[in-house]
């Protein structure tokens, strides 16, 4: 009798502290499982931005001049690495800005572009799970506290999803390249919010701009509760880019408007052979 009974108190002792399951919980339950099947992969180099002859070409001369990695890499090698370490904007002859570059873990500049390496953890055909996928498993932490005082190191979006630590670009580049991947129109964002330096995400599907907080750890399980840029209020865009191309807004920082003829295209990147 006091076996029954014993056994009943540690039944309803149970029952109090039992939670069923919820969907979120078993939607990150299958992420998290896809993450680490992701993770059974190597890491790798870094890819196309091993080469220092990739290059831009300059699309607002009209002359299409190049500018290598080798030459800006030459230009700032003199500089202390605490000073080369940032990005950098770049222009030839007519002193408008044509491309940017980011200072990355092997020390080196590279254009932002090249930073977008083609990576997607695993494949997936909707579109919101590479920002709730980022949202479960990167951590933000400034760069200054992660390489010992540097204030911008870009990681690729390989490395940043593999490091599972980054700011705001990292967190950016690994949403934009994988929905690049999968074969959307997305572009990181350089500019400030508020009053700080930011980097954040613009998507461009189904005749409407959305703009993704690259940081935000709230898990959306829809695309429709991801917000349209027109609404998003505290972004100052000055440049955006993807695999290809690098854009300057040539009006005014408060815009909403990530399409207008105020963003002129200035200039086109490729990939050495």
């Amino acid at each position: 009798m006091k076996s029954l009974l014993a056994i009943l108190i540690c039944i309803v002792i149970g029952l109090m502290f039992w939670k069923p399951e919820s969907k979120e919980d078993s939607l990150d339950a299958a992420i998290s499982h896809q993450i680490n099947e992701a993770l059974q992969q190597s890491p790798g180099a870094d890819d196309a931005r091993d080469s220092g002859n990739n290059f831009i070409e300059d699309l607002a001369g009209g002359t299409n001049r190049r500018l290598t990695e080798r030459q800006i890499q030459h230009y700032l090698k003199k500089l202390a690495k605490m000073k080369r370490a940032g990005t950098r904007f770049w222009w030839l002859k007519n002193k408008k800005i044509i491309a940017a570059s980011a200072f990355g873990t092997d020390n080196r500049h590279h254009f932002v572009n090249g930073y977008l390496v083609g990576y997607a953890p695993f494949e997936t055909a909707l579109p919101w799970v590479p920002h709730y996928t980022v949202a479960l498993r990167l951590k933000y932490q400034m760069d200054s506290q992660q390489y010992g005082g540097l204030q911008d190191v870009w990681q690729n979006s390989k490395q940043a999803f593999f490091n599972t630590r980054g700011d705001c670009e990292d967190h950016a580049l690994v949403i934009a390249d994988w929905l690049i991947e999968m074969g959307v129109d997305a572009r990181v964002a350089l500019g400030k919010f508020k009053k700080s330096g930011h980097a954040w995400v613009i998507v461009l599907m189904d005749d409407q701009v959305f703009l993704l907080e690259a940081t935000d750890k709230r898990k959306r399980k829809h695309w429709r509760h991801y917000p349209l840029a027109d609404l998003a209020s505290g972004y100052y865009p000055k440049y955006m880019f993807n695999r290809e191309y690098f854009w300057v807004n040539t009006a005014s920082e408060l815009t909403t408007d990530y399409t207008g003829r105020h963003w002129a295209k200035r200039s086109r990147y490729f990939i050495a052979d």
